[in-house]
């Protein structure tokens, strides 16, 4: 899968999460933050939301998860319904940080599509793949 083909696309502002742009005539994608207790299963039963799960990725450092998932386009607004309900049950629940987290990792996650989109990044080493082509010289 690629970066930017998983990126946000613009949609409702999902504190939690991303609306992901993939050409689907079915489904709509989505990527969300939850923890290993799985937290947000609970809200998309309440919304009767059916969800097919995909990858999940999580940090041995972290308490938090970022998970990709999908439902029929006819299901994303109850989805994203639920989805808006989240913080608020992490903080129910003692997650008091998730609010911060989620922020931080969509600022990392923008600056990475900004530097990967543009090209060119301020760091010492220079930006990764750019160099000098040279026209091969032709042997005969």
């Amino acid at each position: 899968m690629l970066f930017q083909e998983v990126f946000m696309k613009q949609k409702p502002d999902i504190l939690c999460g991303w609306s992901l742009e993939r050409f689907s005539l079915l489904y709509d994608y989505f990527a969300f933050v939850d923890t290993g207790e799985y937290l947000a299963d609970g809200l998309f039963i309440k919304h009767k939301v059916p969800v097919i799960f995909g990858d999940e990725f999580a940090r041995s450092d972290s308490s938090y998860r970022v998970i990709f998932c999908k439902c029929r386009k006819k299901h994303s607004n109850a989805l994203i319904a639920a989805l808006q309900e989240l913080p608020s049950k992490m903080m129910i629940c003692g997650f008091s940080d998730y609010p911060q987290f989620c922020e931080n990792l969509k600022a990392d996650f923008e600056e990475a599509h900004k530097r990967m989109k543009g090209g060119k990044h301020h760091e010492q080493n220079g930006p990764v793949g750019e160099t000098e082509q040279t026209e091969a010289e032709r042997v005969s």
